[in-house]
């Protein structure tokens, strides 16, 4: 089975996931990105994660709305898809397509991508440390 990504309220094949070539997040790193574990096939420390991506979607001005409800089915969801026991979410957010100039243009549609794979922990170094 292909990974599965999710791309803007679709689930695709991780090999056919394409962002525009005119999202500003590749163009200008206009965007944010949030790296959240799996473990036992369960997030961990979601909620810290989703305050840190909520503060940094506001500190960048970036109009990106959605429910965290929602968003959590799109994480367990990509969890079950992509049978994680133990790995990584990628969520990353950019400003949205948008032709290519510095002055920031409103009402920009956000793009919403994430991927997640599988990604063996050595949890014993996270507790210990190294």
């Amino acid at each position: 089975m292909s990974r599965i990504s999710y791309i803007s309220g679709s689930y695709v094949p991780h090999d056919k996931a394409f962002i525009h070539i005119e999202d500003r997040g590749n163009q200008f790193a206009d965007g944010v990105y949030e790296v959240i574990p799996v473990n036992f096939s369960s997030l961990i420390d979601l909620d810290l994660h989703l305050d840190r991506l909520e503060n940094n979607l506001k500190t960048l001005s970036i109009n990106f709305k959605y429910n965290r409800r929602i968003l959590n089915f799109i994480l367990k969801r990509l969890i079950f898809l992509n049978k994680i026991s133990d790995g990584i979410i990628y969520i990353q957010i950019s400003r949205g397509v948008a032709k290519r100039e510095h002055a920031l243009k409103k009402n920009i549609k956000p793009t919403i991508f994430i991927t997640a794979r599988n990604n063996k922990f050595n949890f014993k170094i996270l507790e210990e440390g190294v």
